[in-house]
């Protein structure tokens, strides 16, 4: 008897889960129109606030309890449209290498 009732519970929960699943509120994702940076293979567009992410990772951290957080707010710097990290200090020296060495190069 005991079983049986385990066993009738658990197909209740079961039905009541999956049809909330089914039924329950949902956030309808927006399809981005034209105006929006189209990613890269290694970057990540968000549909419900239209903003590109220099990586997957970077997409995540935005995210929060299924709502999208300022990138402003965590930390998170935009460049050419790109939501990304900042440079760490090392980065930054050796990107502005980089740039003097192309400077030296043009003719």
């Amino acid at each position: 008897m005991f079983l049986g009732w385990v066993l009738e519970a658990g197909l209740i929960m079961f039905l009541l889960l999956f049809l909330g699943w089914i039924f329950g509120p949902k956030e309808e994702p927006v399809v981005c129109d034209q105006s929006c940076k189209r990613p890269t293979s290694s970057q990540a567009h968000c549909s419900m606030c239209h903003r590109t992410y220099s990586r997957a990772s970077v997409f995540d951290l935005h995210r929060r309890n299924g709502e999208c957080l300022d990138p402003t707010s965590i930390g998170l710097v935009e460049r050419d449209q790109v939501w990304r990290r900042p440079l760490s200090e090392r980065g930054a020296a050796r990107l502005a290498d980089i740039r003097q060495e192309r400077e030296r190069d043009r003719p």
